[in-house]
């Protein structure tokens, strides 16, 4: 799981450098609503390059844990597209986006280990402040995790 995440991100890292797309990079914080066993909080990474000016599409990874009995590690894809609205202007430039994600997600629960499939929608907001920093609240709705509410930070870069 773990080497196909990276194979995945070094992929997208060449198709970046091929083509010139903006990429970024960040550290998420989640609180999320289990399907297993009740809320849980998480910390997490993700990669990703911004595409035909409104499009992206990466990898991220996140581990949780409700601190009872269930933990588990969640790797997905995801592709974005930022919706052409900007409902107030900002002295920094903001952008609505819908993102679709499907992945694995890993479950270590009472000392047994079963994977199961992740995937769901995500509506978020992203603030570019000062050029290369980014931050992104955003709500996601899926399986396993019924809801979600987090924020990730980050820095952009040019490839």
């Amino acid at each position: 799981m773990i080497k196909r995440s990276f194979v995945i991100l070094i992929l997208l890292c060449l198709a970046g450098s091929l083509f010139a797309f903006d990429g970024f990079a960040g550290l998420s914080g989640e609180v999320n609503g289990q399907t297993r066993r009740g809320a849980a909080a998480g910390i997490g990474l993700l990669f990703g390059f911004d595409f035909k000016e409104n499009y992206a599409a990466g990898i991220k990874s996140l581990y949780s844990n409700n601190f009872l009995t269930v933990s588990c590690i969640e790797t997905q894809g995801f592709f974005r597209y930022y919706l052409p609205w900007e409902p107030f202007s900002l002295s920094i430039d903001n952008r609505l986006f819908i993102e679709a994600e499907a992945g694995l997600i890993v479950f270590f629960e009472y000392g047994n280990t079963f994977p199961a499939f992740s995937g769901g929608l995500v509506l978020g907001w992203r603030f570019n402040v000062k050029e290369k920093w980014f931050v992104e609240p955003a709500i996601r709705l899926g399986y396993p995790h019924i809801w979600a509410v987090g924020v990730t930070a980050g820095l952009r870069f040019s490839i």
